[in-house]
């Protein structure tokens, strides 16, 4: 058995752990991206992917960790802890110099990580039939 395939959950857990810091360390940044004013709403885009990505790897971290819940019950908790996870960024953004919280920022996390998730369930959906 490969390296990676017998170690593939300690994998996800690690880089869904890299990934975080990574998205903490970028909103604790004091300097401001200034290309981002160019295209309308690119900085919600953006957020919405990172997001998206970010509650892909909570999924399929906990799915790989805990096999008896459901693909549903999988999806809830990584949209949810998406959520929280976005809702602290934005929190210690404030606390950041020239940096400030947007609740719109927090809206497209979470609608990044909810269609991350819907799509996880629309191809789990049609794997199973």
């Amino acid at each position: 058995m490969s390296y990676i395939k017998q170690h593939r959950l300690l994998i996800l857990w690690v880089v869904l752990i890299f990934y975080a810091g990574l998205i903490l360390l970028l909103s604790l940044s004091p300097m401001k991206i200034h290309f981002l004013g160019a295209t309308p709403y690119l900085d919600k885009i953006i957020h919405a992917v990172e997001y998206g990505i970010f509650s892909i790897l909570v999924y399929s971290a906990l799915r790989g960790s805990f096999r008896k819940l459901t693909r549903l019950s999988v999806s809830a908790i990584a949209l949810f802890t998406s959520a929280l996870y976005g809702g602290f960024t934005e929190y210690t953004q404030s606390l950041v110099p020239f940096r400030q919280a947007d609740v719109w920022d927090l809206v497209a996390d979470i609608t990044g990580a909810g269609i991350a998730q819907a799509v996880i369930l629309i191809i789990a959906l049609r794997h199973s039939s």
